[in-house]
């Protein structure tokens, strides 16, 4: 088995690859920097990449979807939720003001791969079998992913810590109920790989999380 993380850009946005068997490849998120890391990788080991799973819409988790996509001609799937980043990278298209700003910056650098699918659901893709668990509160759309022994959380939870919400778009209520019916019932060893930092257990942060439930 093979997964590898990069950390790219100001941000220092996690974006992984995971090849559990066979050469058979996932990529996880792709901000600044990340396609010419994850190409290396894949030349230097042989993979071949499926497809692209996106943890929500933030341009440091997005920034190079496309051009991964259209390198390996593989889907890349996001919630429909944060499709509107592709189009306004700003601001997602949640503060009027600067609206059309985002678009024409958008539509500039031309985010949006031909190749996008949205989805709400489980995702099967040439072997991988991947559950799609919707955690809106950093973003409308944000989604983990959950993949044989891993989930790849994104921006909806860190290791100590919880996934901001001031950002346009982001609902601290939301993030509560994600974290309470989504995260929360998960077991204790499966392994969380978020979209910042080191990667945990649900069982360490279990007592985090279960405060910021009960939180009024």
């Amino acid at each position: 088995m093979l997964l590898e993380r990069f950390v790219n850009g100001r941000a220092r946005s996690n974006a992984y690859v995971y090849a559990p068997s066979d050469g058979r490849a996932l990529i996880v998120d792709a901000g600044t920097g990340a396609a010419a890391k994850i190409a290396d990788l894949v030349a230097a080991e042989g993979l071949e990449p499926q497809a692209i799973v996106l943890t929500h819409g933030h341009p440091d988790h997005i920034w190079t979807a496309r051009e991964l996509s259209d390198r390996y001609e593989i889907p890349a799937y996001i919630h429909p939720s944060d499709l509107s980043w592709f189009g306004d990278p700003a601001t997602g298209g949640h503060l009027p003001f600067f609206r059309i700003a985002g678009r024409l910056y958008g539509r500039s650098r031309g985010l949006r791969p031909e190749r996008l699918r949205l989805v709400a659901g489980d995702i099967e893709e040439a072997g991988f079998q991947i559950s799609l668990l919707h955690t809106p509160g950093h973003t409308p759309g944000s989604a983990c992913f959950l993949v044989d022994d891993l989930c790849f959380a994104g921006d909806t939870v860190f290791s100590g810590g919880l996934g901001h919400t001031g950002y346009p778009g982001g609902s601290r209520s939301s993030l509560r109920e994600s974290v309470r019916l989504r995260l929360l019932p998960l077991p204790d060893d499966l392994r969380v790989l978020p979209g910042h930092g080191r990667e945990t257990t649900v069982g360490a942060e279990r007592r985090l999380w279960e405060s910021f439930t009960r939180e009024k």
